[in-house]
Parts: C-alpha cells; structure tokens; sequence
C-alpha cells in the first residue's frame, strides 16, 4: 500500500517508529552534566594503556574492560561531553536496528514496529543510553546476540553462529550481569542443534569445539586476569544469607515489578497489584505457550532462556552474591545491574503474546490491544518522566555562577566527586584570561571548621558527603552571610559564606 506521494505505508510508519525512537534517546543529550560514575568513566577510560595504567584501574572496579578500552579510543577523537555521550546513543540506535529486525523475522513487522516504538519509551532504557556506562554497550551485544539466534534459527550458516558466539563474549566483556542470558541462550542453542535429529554430525561437533575455544580463549582470560582480581580487591561478601519462605513468596512476582522499575514507576499501592497481576500473567502465558505442540520450538526456548535467567536472578541477587556494591550491600533487584533484561523482555514478549494468539481469532485482537495499551502506558507515563531529563549533576550551572561572581579571588573549597566537573567545566569556560584561577581552590576536601577564611565558596555536588552542610551550618551558627544559589541535595550545592 502507498500513500498519495507514493511512498510505502510500511516504510513511511516504520521509519516514523526509528524517528521516534532516537529522538528520545538525543534528546536533550547534554542537559545534565556529567554525574559521578560518569566522570569516573571519563577520566579512567583516557588513561595510558600502554603503560598498563588503565588495566589497573579496571581491576579497581566491578566491570569488565571491553567499555574502557573502546572508550579510550573513541575520545582520543573528540573529549568533549557529546561525543562522549553520543557513543551509547550510536549503539543504542543499533540495539533499535537489530530489535527491529529480530521481531520482524519471529513475529512480523507490525510487532517489530510496536516493540521498538514501547522500547523508545521506556525511560531506563533512555536513561542507560544517555548516561555513559557499559551497560548500553552489553544491551548492544545481547540485540546482536537475539538477532544472530534467530537468524541462525530461520537458516543455519556458520558466520551467523560465529557472530552469535562473539556477541554473547562481547555482552559478558561488558558487563558481568550479562551472564544470566548468556548461558542459557548459549546452552538452548547447543541443545537445539544436539537434538534436532536433521542437524549434520558436523555441524553439532564444530558447535561443541566452537564453545570449548570460546569457553578457553574468552572466558578463562577474562575470569584470571579481571574478575578474579576484582573480586579480591573489592571484597566479596562475608555475612551469610539464608533464604526463608517470605523471600520464597516474592518469586512469582518480581518479574512485574521489573519491568515497572523499566516504566519508572514504584510498584506501590495499586500499581503493586498491576504489576503482581502481570508477573502472574506472564508466567501463566509461558506455560500455556510452553505446553502446546504448535509453538515453535526456537520460541520455547526463547521463553525458557526468560525464566532461567529470572530464576537464577532472583536467588544470586537474593543471596547477596550478584548485585553487591560493596560487601555485604546489595543493591538488589531494581537497578541498573538488571538492565540485562531489556532485550531479553524485547525478543520474549512478543512471541509470547504472538504464539499464545495462534489459532484463536480473538487471542490475537486482544494481545495487539494489550500491547498497544502498554504502550501507551509508556509514552504517557515514562516520556512524562523524561521531558524534565535527568539532573544528577549541577556543575556546569555552578561553573557559570562561579565565573560570573569572579569566584577564584575567594577560597573554594570543591567537595567531593565536583573535583572532575569543577575542573572540566571551568576549564572550558576560562578563555585563559584569569590568572591564578586555581590558586584558591581546595581539592582536598579537609576543612578546618574553626579556621574558616573570612569569605568562601562551598561547591559540592553528588558524592559529596556531608562536608557542605558542616561548613555551611557553621558560617551560619557562627552569624555569617551566606548566600545559597542552589541547594539541590545530592544533585548539587553551592554557596558563598562572608564574615560580615
């Protein structure tokens, strides 16, 4: 069908979706400035790699080293903030790319349309993209992952297993959670191919010696010279857990609540019963679609690798063993440590919905309605959400009061993670003009509070502690001016304090 232009109403409605999907995650790209984790992928992403600098500071951390090393190269083109940040963005449109081909090869491009038109609006996603971490990275390998599955699935070649391997190494080199899909898609695919009686002896044999050199040339490496190391300098946890029959109780329904983490709303109150209501739904469709004989098998097991991945979840985070910031913290289920379940959610649903309509005239209807009701859900309540973009930092704004108040005659004491965006922001102002810019700035975060100099600026923004409200509430008690250009909490602080 053609509109009166004569262009093709499936193409025209398709690229309006693809539109419609990266507008949300450009927009208003640079908004907010960059946060904690942000700077910390910053400037650790720019260290010398050839010295050996950067690998060990990777070991410093909880995550993997593909991002960084990437990372390092794509800012040794630009290190500018939108080219940083434009680098999720460009995988991110990528993910869209390979959702939409993924669905329309399983369920038709009408399902792929809507999939990829609900994904644009749910607002972690859009978070994970704009904000620069591995995890748009890992949820780029995992599409790749799903879309290689599936089209080995459709027609076997042995460049789209290969690809298919590589893809499930890439997604655990970027982050360790990726994990939870990996091995069960690994381990379904290889069952697939080791059952089906159609399948050449050669093929199973090269699959099997194709995982072993997987297993000994990525996994091995990456366990001795990065997980292991990390796992003994960030400690690991040492209080023991036991599961007791209330945590039992909560299994069938964190599911629902994690996908209203994605939509950005607290499973409270009556969306507690929304959301419980979905997690039973979802499990009560995957077992009926698990049961009937004409569900294709690569959709079993697309639903099995959901709910293995679910299950194992559930127990290691509930354990304390995945989702550990600290030992013995954990940061549990609705994080970004689950991100690991967009695409896996992305590929299942619809099959879910499209297999369980089979056969039944009105099944179909009302799951197109369901799914389209979803989506509505999602533009109205998770774009609201987005419109207002994300302040988790203030530094740029705070640069500017700065400047503008000719702040480097006075001391400024930088509290906190604001060292990185102080430095950056101001920098970048600065035409070179101001002499001695630095020269009363305090990095070191140790203030002398009964020796406070007679003017002072006070800049702290997210890890910041409490050194601001001390030094602040000291001026005060002490009769002080001060004077508060904003007072954000953990997004941001800044003051000025004066000895009338």
């Amino acid at each position: 069908m053609r509109t009166k232009t004569g262009i093709n109403t499936r193409v025209l409605i398709t690229l309006i979706v693809f539109a419609f999907f990266i507008f949300t995650m450009a927009f208003q790209l640079t908004h907010s400035s960059l946060w904690g984790d942000e700077w910390v992928e910053y400037n650790y992403s720019q260290e010398e790699t050839s010295s050996g600098i950067l690998y060990e500071i990777i070991l410093t951390t909880f995550q993997p080293p593909l991002y960084n090393y990437l990372m390092h190269y794509w800012l040794l083109i630009d290190n500018s903030i939108l080219w940083f940040r434009l680098f999720n963005v460009f995988i991110g449109v990528g993910s869209g790319i390979l959702l939409y081909l993924t669905v329309k090869k399983l369920c038709g491009w009408k399902t792929a349309c809507v999939t990829l038109g609900i994904l644009a609006a749910v607002y972690e996603w859009v978070y994970c993209t704009q904000e620069c971490a591995e995890y748009a990275l890992m949820l780029f390998f995992l599409f790749l992952a799903f879309y290689a599955w599936t089209a080995c699935h459709e027609k076997f070649h042995y460049g789209k297993m290969a690809l298919f391997i590589l893809a499930c190494v890439g997604a655990a080199y970027s982050q360790y959670g990726s994990a939870f899909v990996v091995l069960p898609l690994l381990l379904f695919f290889w069952l697939r191919n080791m059952t089906d009686k159609t399948v050449p002896v050669s093929r199973k044999v090269i699959l099997t010696v194709s995982y072993v050199l997987s297993f000994v040339l990525f996994a091995v490496p990456l366990y001795i010279y990065f997980a292991a190391p990390q796992l003994e300098r960030n400690g690991i946890a040492t209080n023991a857990v036991t599961l007791t029959g209330e945590t039992l109780l909560k299994l069938p329904f964190v599911m629902g609540n994690l996908i209203g983490y994605f939509l950005h709303i607290q499973p409270e109150g009556a969306w507690a019963i929304v959301f419980g209501a979905l997690s039973l739904l979802l499990i009560g469709l995957s077992v009926f679609v698990l049961c009937r004989k004409t569900t294709d098998r690569s959709g079993k097991y697309l639903i099995l690798t959901l709910w293995t991945a679910y299950i194992l979840h559930f127990f290691l985070t509930e354990l304390h063993i995945y989702a550990m910031v600290h030992a013995g913290l954990s940061s549990g289920f609705y994080c970004r440590y689950s991100y690991f379940y967009i695409p896996l959610l992305c590929a299942v649903l619809p099959v879910l919905f499209t297999e369980a309509g089979k056969g039944r005239p009105r099944v179909p209807r009302d799951a197109m309605v369901c799914m389209g009701g979803a989506g509505l859900l999602c533009v109205f309540l998770s774009c609201y959400s987005m419109l207002g973009n994300w302040y988790k930092a203030k530094d740029d704004i705070y640069a500017k009061i700065w400047l503008e108040h000719e702040g480097w005659k006075d001391t400024t004491y930088v509290l906190g993670m604001a060292s990185y965006g102080f430095d950056y922001y101001i920098s970048r102002a600065d035409d070179g003009s101001i002499e001695n810019l630095y020269d009363k700035v305090d990095f070191s975060g140790e203030i002398e509070l009964d020796y406070l100099p007679d003017r002072f600026w006070a800049w702290r923004t997210n890890w910041g502690g409490d050194a601001w409200g001390k030094i602040v509430d000291k001026a005060r008690s002490d009769g002080w001016k001060v004077t508060v250009f904003d007072d954000a909490g953990y997004s941001g602080q800044l003051a000025f304090c004066s000895r009338e």
